[in-house]
């Protein structure tokens, strides 16, 4: 029972690195062109110059994440891994929602019952109240 627990709590922790590095791997190229286009930052040949220390360390830190990428592939196979757990994540929740049951976004939506109404109210069902 403890292993089993064991290796939840290890497959929850390597979901978490995947979903990280999947978002690491996809915005270091965002930030770089963000960097570069409204950060004022020029490239000159392997490096970048910016004007504002947010933009440079922006840039920097994907230029890091880029030149990891390529060169250790470690970051595309965790991010792999992310998109892997995405798409699964995305059926499961598919396949749950495939019954009858109305969905709005992914939370069940439950109909109530139509209202009944009673056909005599007030004076009227006093008095039928009386005579039974």
């Amino acid at each position: 029972m403890k292993v089993a627990k064991v290796g939840k709590g290890l497959f929850l922790i390597l979901r978490i690195v995947c979903y990280l590095a999947l978002a690491l791997v996809v915005g270091s190229p965002v930030a770089l062109v963000a960097a570069l286009t409204f950060g004022g930052c020029t490239q000159n040949g392997d490096w970048i110059a910016c004007t504002s220390s947010v933009a440079q360390g922006a840039a920097n830190a994907a230029n890091i994440t880029l030149l990891t990428s390529v060169f250790t592939g470690v970051p595309v196979l965790l991010s792999l891994g992310g998109i892997f757990f995405l798409i699964r994540a995305a059926l499961r929740r598919r396949k749950r929602n495939q019954d009858d049951t109305p969905v709005l976004g992914s939370y069940p939506i439950e109909i109530p019952p139509p209202i009944q109404r009673r056909s005599r109210c007030g004076r009227r069902a006093l008095a039928d109240l009386r005579h039974r």
